[in-house]
């Protein structure tokens, strides 16, 4: 079973992707439950809640691991602490 960009899908691994439980919503959690040979809702996902967890049917062809998402997301550049120095006290 492989992810969306081909990379293998193991049981425990950190995922992200679309669930369809009571409405469409993206969700992250652990990867569990494999079941090879269907074609959809073939894993579940640990999803961390107060108090629990909650248990999401999902498409592991429509998933992407959580490593390989956060890869796709450009780093933001630090943003300068915007602190007025003592000179500037009183300026405006």
């Amino acid at each position: 079973m492989h992810y969306r960009n081909g990379r293998a899908a193991l049981e425990g691994d950190p995922a992200i992707g679309e669930s369809w439980k009571g409405s469409r919503k993206i969700v992250a959690g652990t990867l569990f439950n494999l079941q090879p040979g269907l074609e959809s809702c073939n894993a579940a996902l640990a999803v961390p809640r107060v108090g629990g967890c909650e248990t999401h049917c999902v498409t592991v062809g429509d998933l992407v691991h959580a490593e390989d998402g956060f890869e796709a997301v450009p780093a933001a550049a630090p943003v300068a602490d915007e602190q007025p120095t003592a000179g500037d006290a009183g300026q405006g």
